[in-house]
């Protein structure tokens, strides 16, 4: 203060004082008061007070820093405005959803009906199972008298009957298909069952499609024969030719076309554009803070560390007091620990798996993760069809016989080579006659072919030459 009433130094100043120096011509001196224009320079001891001040009604980082810009100033405000929010809970709490990341793509299957996407749609006329196959689209739906996991696979084993079983089922985490039954139903048949991240239909979205797409075709249809309309639904998706493909489901499942009443009309159809969003995919990495999403009440969001990363989207997140969720990568977003909270994460415990929390904080089924159900590399040579041993021998590399050098290759044997036996032709042994408008000319067999000699009525000699034969 007192370089701005009396003259600032002519030698070098210390580094702290040199944001002042650069605006000596706009700092001035009010009744005690250092002046940055008309913004009141803040000295260091008070600027914690001040941005608590400012942090009262938790405008957020761009509003506060307004507000901060039109009373007070001091060298790096704007950090420490965009610090004092970052670290303040109820401003992090307060703070909209992150975007929602573009929709994660399975990967394309080469076959039809190796990876099936089923998911229960209702309440229309009861509920119903909904099965969508990933290659052709082809669409199965069931009326289910109930919704338990006998009923579900009951319906599966007559949809399995017609085209036998796939090698992938992917579901939500509904309990129908988290049951001890429904896992031994699949075990049994060989089929590997995938679950989406927990409260993410969208990891399910070519079942979810399929479920909203027939119930609005179903909800045109109006009053009537129930298993009448679904019929017809169901024939329509099966001869109506995909916007991915041009192709009918019929057609890439069974290789045909299903005759319909206008089979003759083929419209046309544009391939669909793929995918392209803008949104970049958020990574966490094991021991980052995070707000976990709450689906069991309050608070919305839960404070957590992230523990490990169980998929490309999916984490599983360590709460506070020791329990353990799963969530998507949309379900999550960042945080900024404080010292002191960051105490509460402790590496030690984030080795220890589900299998020794205590039942309080104990994964439920719903909360399984797609990833985690994939079989690992192990797993997959399990599985994978096993070559024939004498395809896996490998050669002795001991001694070897010892190869035969050309001229032994290519000598002539000792013993005597036999001619060749004559062979028999195979052709018609029946009796050949001569045709009737030959019978004036003698005529004789050479070659095969029969060749004019002369004619009987005329004294003339007439010779006809016949073609070379490769026989005579």
């Amino acid at each position: 203060m007192d370089w701005v009433q009396s003259g600032w130094p002519g030698d070098v100043i210390p580094s702290e004082f040199r944001p002042y120096k650069s605006r000596q011509s706009e700092l001035s001196v009010l009744k005690g008061c250092l002046l940055w224009g008309p913004r009141v320079v803040v000295p260091h001891l008070l600027r914690s007070r001040i941005l608590d001040l400012l942090c009262e009604g938790h405008p957020g980082i761009n509003r506060m820093k307004a507000l901060a810009r039109s009373y007070v100033w001091w060298p790096g405000l704007d950090e420490a405005v965009t610090n004092k929010v970052q670290h303040c809970s109820t401003c992090q709490l307060s703070r909209p959803s992150p975007p929602a990341t573009c929709p994660g793509e399975w990967e394309d299957t080469n076959t039809p009906w190796s990876r099936l996407h089923i998911d229960l749609a209702g309440p229309f006329q009861g509920k119903n199972l909904v099965l969508v196959d990933s290659f052709s689209k082809w669409v199965e739906l069931v009326v289910l008298k109930n919704t338990t996991s006998e009923s579900v696979c009951l319906a599966l084993d007559s949809i399995f009957a017609s085209h036998g079983f796939p090698d992938t089922l992917v579901s939500d985490n509904g309990p129908q298909f988290t049951s001890s039954p429904f896992e031994l139903f699949l075990a049994h048949r060989g089929i590997r069952h995938a679950l989406i991240s927990p409260f993410h239909p969208a990891s399910n979205g070519l079942a979810e499609r399929a479920v909203r797409s027939a119930k609005e075709a179903l909800g045109r249809l109006g009053e009537g024969d129930w298993p009448t309309w679904i019929a017809r639904y169901l024939l329509a998706q099966h001869t109506t030719p995909s916007t991915a493909t041009n192709l009918s489901p019929a057609e890439l499942l069974m290789g045909r076309k299903l005759r319909i009443t206008l089979d003759c009309l083929h419209p046309r159809y544009t391939p669909r554009a793929p995918l392209d969003s803008s949104s970049k995919i958020r990574v966490f990495c094991p021991g980052d803070p995070v707000y976990s999403r709450n689906y069991s009440g309050a608070p919305l969001w839960v404070p957590g560390w992230v523990e490990q990363q169980t998929g490309p989207k999916s984490y599983r997140i360590r709460l506070g007091d020791g329990r353990l969720w799963r969530r998507h990568v949309d379900q999550l977003r960042s945080r900024w620990s404080t010292p002191t909270g960051a105490a509460l994460f402790d590496p030690e415990t984030s080795d220890r798996g589900e299998g020794e929390a205590t039942d309080s904080q104990r994964a439920t089924p719903e909360q399984q993760s797609l990833a985690e159900d994939l079989p690992d590399s192990s797993t997959s040579e399990a599985l994978s069809p096993q070559k024939p041993a004498s395809s896996q021998l490998m050669q002795p590399t001991g001694e070897r016989k010892p190869t035969p050098s050309q001229e032994e290759i290519t000598a002539p044997s000792a013993a005597p080579v036999m001619p060749p036996l004559p062979t028999r032709p195979r052709r018609s042994d029946r009796e050949k006659r001569r045709p009737a408008y030959l019978s004036d000319y003698a005529c004789t067999v050479l070659g095969e072919r029969s060749v004019e000699c002369g004619s009987s009525h005329s004294g003339l000699p007439f010779t006809r030459e016949p073609k070379q034969s490769l026989i005579g």
